[in-house]
């Protein structure tokens, strides 16, 4: 009979080198996947997302002007 354990082993090392890969990819390029991410967000979703960036601009501002009080 052949020993089934060095075929686990096998691919347990095959599973855990394409895991490495795969995560080694992601952060290779995760500016890429941040950048389209939020480009199809905005594709999707343009009135949330123009409502949300205009809100968040509006708030950061509006703070650095109220603690800037020359």
């Amino acid at each position: 009979m052949e020993d089934l354990r060095k075929q686990r082993e096998i691919e347990s090392q095959k599973k855990i080198i394409k895991r490495q890969r795969f995560f080694g990819f992601m952060f290779k390029h995760k500016y890429k996947f941040l950048i389209g991410a939020f480009a199809l967000i905005i594709l999707f979703f343009p009135e949330a997302s123009g409502q949300f960036i205009g809100q968040f601009i509006t708030d950061f501002l509006g703070n650095i002007i109220k603690y800037i009080k020359l």
